[in-house]
């Protein structure tokens, strides 16, 4: 099972006690939990502003906050003993490919830090960030051949 929203609030904002509550629950009733749904790079990549896609539950955040909710999705995922976290490229600006470099700084430094954790980084593409498509993800897949990361 994968962790995104638990009682209206993203898994990455619930305190150490409610993350306890919901490990118990879920060992007792036998689930495995495959991967973190962190909403980690779902914000504007030039600062902040109101989320242009869906947040399912996570805060609105701007980018300064990001490699703290990394972070902290990370201290979840060992928690969770989940071998996969989330990530996404940041809300799309009209033309991704200007800001391809900027976008792809921020994935190699987080391929380090998930690397260095243990983890596995699983960038979802999605319409409503810059990397959308298969293409755009093969681009960055290519410049990132580090198998940490992967796509969702």
């Amino acid at each position: 099972m994968e962790l995104r929203s638990i009682w209206g609030v993203s898994i990455v904002d619930h305190d150490d006690e409610t993350l306890g509550r919901i490990v118990d629950t879920l060992t007792r009733g036998g689930f495995h939990i495959c991967a973190i749904a962190s909403p980690y790079l779902k914000c504007h990549l030039a600062g902040d502003g109101a989320a242009t896609g869906a947040t399912h539950s996570a805060r609105e955040t701007g980018r300064a906050e990001q490699w703290a909710i990394l972070d902290r999705s990370l201290v979840v995922a060992a928690r969770f003993d989940a071998p996969i976290v989330r990530a996404f490229s940041f809300w799309r600006v009209e033309r991704p490919e200007t800001v391809r470099d900027d976008v792809l700084t921020t994935l190699r430094e987080a391929t380090s830090r998930v690397l260095a954790a243990g983890r596995l980084l699983g960038l979802e593409n999605e319409y409503a960030c810059n990397i959308a498509t298969g293409a755009e993800a093969a681009w960055f897949l290519d410049r990132i051949p580090e198998p940490t990361l992967g796509l969702i």
